[in-house]
């Protein structure tokens, strides 16, 4: 019973921290692409309630999942709603980055249309440096997929397809 304890406490703790730094990934990236479109609009207050909703969604999913391991259930419907989370999360992360990148590109477009002659000065916005910490927190994406996301979603696949065994 203490093995079974320590072993659910073990799997709840890490799909509820898994499931956590995904969804801030997400988070994150969202509010980079509506701040560089200007349409974010982050209060303390909202940020507070942003906070605690992300701690609290996947609780459900912790408990259904500590359920299944007390009931000794197969849990493929568990498995199939953290595999699906985690693709949602990771195209809007995507699609997040990518909308910032074209907007970095048009504004770069859009100043060395409009100056008239070389700038002796600096620019207001250093383009190549926003672009390149884009490109470093994509490669930080890149890796973590590859490194953690990538082999929990084959194995979870696997795990669908064959069974427990």
């Amino acid at each position: 019973m203490l093995v079974l304890t320590i072993e659910a406490i073990g799997e709840v703790s890490a799909t509820y921290s898994i499931t956590i730094a995904v969804f801030l990934i997400t988070l994150m990236s969202v509010e980079r692409w509506l701040h560089m479109f200007r349409r974010s609009s982050v209060t303390s207050r909202r940020g507070y309630f942003t906070v605690t909703a992300l701690l609290l969604i996947p609780v459900p999913l912790v408990v259904l999942q500590y359920l299944d391991l007390v009931n000794e259930n197969d849990g493929h419907e568990l498995i199939t709603t953290i595999v699906t989370m985690m693709l949602f999360c990771y195209l809007t992360t995507a699609l997040a980055y990518f909308k910032v990148y074209q907007a970095i590109r048009r504004h770069q477009h859009d100043v060395k249309v409009r100056e008239p002659a070389p700038n002796i000065g600096r620019p207001g916005i250093d383009l190549v440096k926003y672009k390149r910490s884009v490109a470093t927190i994509l490669y930080i994406l890149l890796l973590f997929s590859l490194c953690f996301c990538l082999p929990f979603v084959v194995s979870a696949g696997v795990y669908i397809s064959i069974g427990p065994s």
